[in-house]
């Protein structure tokens, strides 16, 4: 059946209208995202870009712009109880933290954390933005303001706390766009665009734009925070447009082709406005040592989505040999480093002796503060044990973040004494990473041709020991993520035959499943190329 050119022309107007509402009534502003590092600059990868050397002092939370949802009715108690402390005791503030944080219900935890908010053994609004980040990701504005308003705080603090309420305004943007019941037809459908669609868009759009501006202004992890969140956002309004079912008198092949054709292209610019917002958050992040946040989840799985084929979690699939869990945890301390997140222990427990292998262990459970990094990195007499928990962190931070400098450290810290055979397996996967592309935006842009020297994760592969079978696993993957563009049969039925072998090596029975799925994979892409 022969398409009717004027239906294609129909659609990519269409397209046009979705993407840009240049045709609907008036285009969105630009985002006033940061822009991300250059992807050939491993230097530039290493630290957060376009921080201003005098930063703009922060006023106020500014007016919440139209197009952005009202808080929730679940965050009116977080509000009720902000600031309800009277204080406390110096030599019980971290006890009394602790037990808060050891609190698994989530309002007796809340009620427990504002009692701290005015104790002054912490820094005045610290508590507060830790409320925020351990409540409801949609309140943090209404939390934060009063406290922002009323107290005196650092610029750091300051800058924090608007960054988590600038970040819970973007969380709340390009929830539930308007929706047009099916079926319908082109008459239908334009003029939902119009009347329901474009005035939605431009506002969300806007209400994007406008709190980005306000982002920019920030630094440290307020910055990182609301960078995150708004590329979030905007990737978000990219996947609602991708979802529109086409008219019932517009929908054959050819016309959905050109239609999603043309609307790719349109939104290819705010795809990279989102990637560079998320990038700039996640490279924020990294820089504070963090590894466990519910926020980079959500921005490596969306950059992947939204980026068919995108590289950014990758490394996700490597098997490491299982860590020792921490025990003996006694000490107030150690339980808060295994409890607190990693921006708020390097604020308040700088005295840890993180040489301590047990202490050291819960804490990287959530990450690796600066604090602890840089003492650990200028310590000469480390255990083998502190060792191995160190390069664990630092090789999970490159694993998340691609900086190649976490894994270069991760090499160092296991070149000199640990020869166990975790810290084998851990070194030859660094050996391979650190000629890796050094960077996520390289990562994204240029893909993995660089991960082709596996020598080292083979000779482990060749000596029995408990991680030749993992060895002989990350190196499979490793060449099945570095596959050229042009690769033909042979090198997937190679692919195939080390997963084989990797499967024939592995003791767990899960991991053998996954070698089992890759070799099939393999064999089902060589046939296809041949």
């Amino acid at each position: 059946m022969q398409t009717n050119p004027k239906k294609i022309v129909q659609l990519i107007s269409a397209a046009a209208c979705v993407a840009s509402l240049a045709a609907c009534g008036g285009a969105a502003p630009e985002p006033a995202h940061p822009k991300p590092p250059a992807a050939d600059s491993d230097q530039a990868a290493a630290t957060p870009q376009d921080e201003p050397e005098e930063p703009e002092p922060i006023a106020s939370l500014p007016p919440i712009p139209i197009g952005v949802p009202a808080a929730p009715g679940t965050c009116t108690p977080y509000m009720d109880r902000g600031s309800s402390g009277e204080g406390c005791a110096k030599d019980k503030a971290l006890p009394q933290l602790q037990a808060a944080l050891s609190e698994r219900a989530a309002d007796a935890r809340d009620t427990k954390l504002a009692a701290l908010e005015r104790c002054e053994a912490f820094p005045p609004g610290l508590i507060t933005a830790l409320r925020i980040d351990l409540g409801p990701a949609a309140c943090g504005d209404q939390i934060a303001a009063p406290v922002l308003a009323k107290r005196k705080l650092s610029p750091e603090v300051e800058s924090t706390l608007k960054g988590l309420a600038l970040g819970a305004r973007l969380s709340r943007l390009v929830r539930k766009p308007p929706e047009l019941a099916a079926p319908y037809d082109k008459a239908k459908f334009n003029g939902f665009l119009k009347a329901q669609f474009a005035p939605w868009m431009r506002a969300q759009a806007k209400a994007i734009h406008d709190t980005a501006a306000e982002s920019a202004k920030l630094t440290g992890y307020g910055k990182a925070v609301a960078a995150l969140e708004a590329g979030l956002a905007d990737m978000r309004l990219v996947d609602v447009l991708r979802s529109f079912d086409l008219p019932s008198d517009l929908n054959d092949p050819a016309a959905k082709d050109a239609y999603f054709g043309t609307l790719e292209q349109l939104l290819e610019p705010r795809k990279r406005r989102g990637r560079d917002a998320a990038l700039v958050g996640l490279l924020g992040f990294a820089e504070i040592g963090i590894l466990k946040d519910v926020r980079v989840n959500k921005a490596r799985a969306l950059l992947s989505k939204v980026f068919g084929g995108s590289r950014i979690n990758a490394l996700d699939g490597l098997l490491l040999a299982p860590a020792v869990d921490g025990l003996g945890v006694a000490s107030t301390q150690q339980q808060l480093a295994g409890e607190l997140p990693t921006y708020y222990a390097q604020a308040l427990l700088t005295q840890l002796d993180v040489t301590e292998p047990v202490t050291l262990s819960v804490l990287i459970g959530n990450g690796l503060p600066t604090f602890a990094r840089t003492r650990l990195k200028g310590e000469a007499t480390l255990s083998d044990e502190t060792r191995l928990y160190f390069a664990e962190a630092l090789f999970r931070l490159g694993q998340r973040y691609w900086r190649q400098a976490d894994f270069s450290d991760a090499k160092s810290a296991l070149s000199t004494s640990d020869s166990s055979h975790s810290a084998r397996l851990l070194l030859a996967l660094a050996s391979t990473l650190t000629k890796g592309p050094g960077s996520a935006p390289k990562a994204m842009n240029q893909g993995l041709k660089s991960l082709t020297d596996v020598s080292a994760l083979d000779a482990l592969a060749k000596k029995k020991s408990p991680v030749q079978g993992l060895a002989a696993y990350n190196a499979a993957l490793l060449l099945h993520l570095a596959t050229p563009k042009d690769a033909k049969s042979s090198y997937f039925n190679k692919l195939a035959a080390r997963f084989k072998k990797a499967e024939r090596l592995l003791a767990d029975p899960a991991h053998k499943r996954l070698a089992k799925q890759q070799a099939a994979a393999a064999l089902a892409t060589a046939k296809a190329v041949r």
